[in-house]
């Protein structure tokens, strides 16, 4: 059963136990300071809930996020890779918006995490949370704890 644990004008996330996946679904553009509190607030979410679930992947729908500022892009392709590794997400499921502009920063922060940090987060962007979740599904299996 799917639990909100926190919800914002902008922002909705949520925790499905049964695939195990912390999900956030963007729902308007949210300012840079947002963005990252709102992200560093489910990172700390993230961390609680992995002791009870060692499993657990994290799900961004970024659907409706819209465009971001090149700041808080540098910010995503710099700093946010290490927090993600640091709280020990290992599958993270990418829902991307059909923007050109939006979905252009969201390949662009794809491509740095494949890059950098390929060999300690797998990440796949999808169409739909649907997609999303049926592949993080797949993921788990395949891991023993």
């Amino acid at each position: 059963m799917t639990k909100i644990l926190f919800e914002e004008n902008f922002i909705v996330c949520y925790f499905n136990p049964e695939i195990p996946v912390l999900a956030h679904r963007w729902k308007s553009h949210p300012s840079s300071s947002d963005l990252r509190a709102a992200l560093m607030r489910m990172i700390t979410h993230f961390k609680e809930l992995k002791k009870n679930h060692p499993q657990l992947t994290w799900c961004g729908d970024t659907t409706n996020l819209g465009v971001i500022s090149l700041d808080t892009q540098a910010w995503l392709t710099k700093e946010w890779p290490g927090i993600m590794v640091g709280a020990g997400i290992k599958y993270h499921a990418l829902v991307v918006p059909k923007d050109v502009f939006a979905k252009f920063a969201m390949n662009k922060f794809k491509n740095n995490l494949d890059d950098h940090h390929g060999e300690q987060i797998v990440i796949s962007q999808f169409a739909d949370e649907s997609s999303a979740f049926q592949w993080l599904r797949h993921s788990v299996s395949l891991v023993k704890v």
